[in-house]
């Protein structure tokens, strides 16, 4: 994400307008604080790109496309972007910034060990427990389906099936068959 904006004008006094919608596509509304012909908008739906975006159908609201940065208003016509240029550069990769993985434990982050090895106790700067779907190498038989190049056959020679992985994250052999 880019710099901290400026605080909003406040709303008005006594009145909070951010109820949750009901449904998306047909939000309930409150009564406007600004007059009952004022368009209400219920949210800001985020949404990845144009065909995301043409898919809600809700009146009067506001979008914001992740591809492109920038924000649009549905009225009566369509979609209208509301915002000219993006909040920043449309090439400026968000997960490159100079965050997870600098080997800097910034805030958000539980570590940051500075690489991208899946196997050790830090994955995406976040700490590794059983049932992450990554093998910790060393503390872990197996997770999920990451049996580190492990089957039945190299586990049990001579034997076919799959391998289970019990959730303690240790290797279950019982479906290992072999052949009579």
């Amino acid at each position: 994400m880019g710099p901290k904006g400026e605080r909003g004008f406040p709303g008005p006094p006594g009145r909070c307008l951010c109820g949750t919608p009901v449904n998306v596509n047909n939000p309930s509304y409150g009564e406007s604080v600004y007059g009952p012909s004022s368009p209400r908008v219920p949210a800001i739906f985020v949404v990845n790109n144009q065909e995301e975006l043409e898919r809600l159908n809700t009146k009067h609201a506001i979008a914001f496309r992740k591809d492109q940065r920038s924000l649009y208003f549905k009225d009566s016509v369509g979609w209208l972007p509301i915002q000219l240029t993006p909040f920043y550069p449309v090439d400026y990769s968000v997960d490159h910034r100079g965050s997870c993985g600098d080997g800097v434990l910034q805030p958000g982050e539980e570590c940051d060990d500075g690489n991208d090895d899946v196997g050790d106790d830090c994955i995406s700067c976040h700490r590794a427990y059983c049932g992450d779907g990554h093998r910790h190498k060393g503390v872990e038989d197996c997770d999920g389906s990451d049996f580190g190049h492990l089957t039945c056959e190299t586990y049990l020679p001579g034997s076919y099936g799959d391998l289970q992985c019990t959730p303690y994250c240790y290797i279950d052999s019982t479906p290992c068959r072999y052949f009579t």
